[in-house]
């Protein structure tokens, strides 16, 4: 037991030992881990049963300034009580830096209550985080757990002021329409094409509408935020916003949302309550609309939106674009737009999920010129379009006539730009 005014700090290499899961660590003042990439304290559950294990490290209410950096917790955690968690933060706050939780006897980290105050949260290896038993305040913090997940257990706030960063291989898991993301402040989600950031309703009922999962608000305050590169599936909240259902409902004057796919979402994909935020390149689809059917949208903007939101170069879920009364008539009924929404052009196939996609970007050299000589090198751009890596594929030109093709033998990532020399040259020093 840590008392209130007291602090411990554990020096790199420290080890605790837990003999049961009746043994706790309760922190009411200060916890400070610090531990090195090469030296980390060690919090171990010492029994062989897993079944009893260790118990859980205790953040209360109004315990401050904790660090756990570097730290490895193994074998922790305790199903019978209600924390339940190897590590429980309960309105406390604590940063996590480098630190790992495996093989727990239940959850792995729970952070609840009123307004938790995480620090910081940085590189972790902590495959479930289960996020707030109340609502649940998060300072500017990362989140970047590749092949882990964050369960929301109510609502999470992001104040004014703050900013939370979702980086490639996050996951966010919604159990019910009660979860939410409440954004007064930033939130970036800055997945990649081949390593998205992921947004899902893990209740498995999908014909009752209040167990779908929930979903993301942008307050009017906040500014800045980007959605890129992301998946949403079977979302969409009645929660928030006087009951109208919404995988993202945004009152943001700039939010940007490019690059994303919503899948199976309840009604509404993208809500759009004031303003105009950027809407380009999604894929909307499957939009089956369990309720108020028949109305299915993919984008709805409110009278108090701007005059005309657009969301041109989006894929609607066929090839024929979305239902608009007023701009598309002949559009795909399943998913619709507002008539204050503009969808022409649209894309006809999801380009952001083509697998194999390659194409040229441009010929780097030779460029024009009066000074061309006879042994011009030939360089071709190539960009990676698709999902997934390339290699051994061919690239051709040809001049005066002549085709010249060369493999690729190099991999080239979804993204990537890869510049190719042919092995010749070419004569231009007497062309036009």
């Amino acid at each position: 037991y840590i008392g209130a005014t007291a602090t411990l700090t554990l020096p790199a290499g420290m080890e605790l030992w837990f003999p049961d899961d009746a043994r706790d660590l309760v922190v009411d003042g200060t916890l400070k881990a610090l531990g090195t990439a090469a030296d980390p304290v060690r919090f171990w559950g010492s029994n062989p049963s897993s079944s009893e294990y260790g118990g859980t490290i205790y953040f209360t209410e109004g315990s401050h300034d904790n660090v756990l950096q570097y730290a490895l917790i193994e074998r922790m955690g305790d199903s019978s009580n209600s924390a339940d968690a190897a590590v429980y933060a309960d309105s406390a706050a604590v940063s996590f830096v480098h630190t790992t939780i495996t093989d727990t006897q239940s959850r792995h980290l729970l952070v609840s209550a009123r307004t938790p105050h995480l620090l910081e949260f940085e590189d972790n290896t902590i495959p479930t985080c289960h996020v707030g038993s109340g609502p649940t305040t998060v300072a500017s913090a990362t989140w970047a757990v590749p092949d882990s997940s964050y369960t929301m257990v109510n609502i999470l706030q992001i104040n004014y002021g703050d900013t939370l960063r979702l980086l490639p291989g996050t996951q966010i898991d919604f159990p019910n329409y009660a979860n939410n993301i409440y954004v007064e402040g930033v939130l970036l989600v800055q997945g990649e094409q081949s390593n998205r950031v992921r947004f899902f309703g893990t209740n498995p009922d999908v014909a009752t509408v209040l167990d779908w999962g929930g979903g993301l608000y942008f307050h009017e305050s906040s500014a800045g935020s980007i959605i890129s590169f992301a998946e949403f599936e079977k979302l969409g909240t009645p929660y928030l916003l006087n009951y109208n259902y919404g995988t993202i409902i945004t009152f943001s004057p700039n939010l940007s949302i490019q690059n994303n796919q919503f899948k199976n979402c309840l009604k509404y994909a993208v809500y759009v309550a004031q303003h105009s935020p950027v809407i380009k390149e999604n894929c909307f689809e499957n939009m089956i609309g369990i309720s108020n059917s028949p109305a299915k949208y993919g984008v709805f903007a409110t009278a108090g939106a701007d005059p005309v939101v657009d969301a041109t170069n989006n894929y609607w879920d066929s090839a024929d674009g979305p239902y608009n009364a007023l701009n598309n008539p002949g559009g795909n009924p399943e998913v619709e737009a507002t008539d204050n929404v503009l969808v022409i052009p649209y894309n006809e196939i999801c380009l952001e999920f083509i697998e194999y996609d390659l194409g040229i970007v441009q010929l780097a050299a030779p460029e024009s010129g009066c000074a061309l000589t006879a042994n011009e090198a030939v360089q071709i751009q190539v960009v990676n379009a698709g999902v997934s890596p390339q290699s051994n594929f061919e690239v051709s030109y040809v001049f005066d006539g002549l085709e010249v093709t060369e493999l690729v033998t190099a991999t080239i990532q979804p993204g990537q730009i890869y510049t190719h020399t042919f092995a010749g040259s070419v004569d231009l020093s007497a062309k036009d």
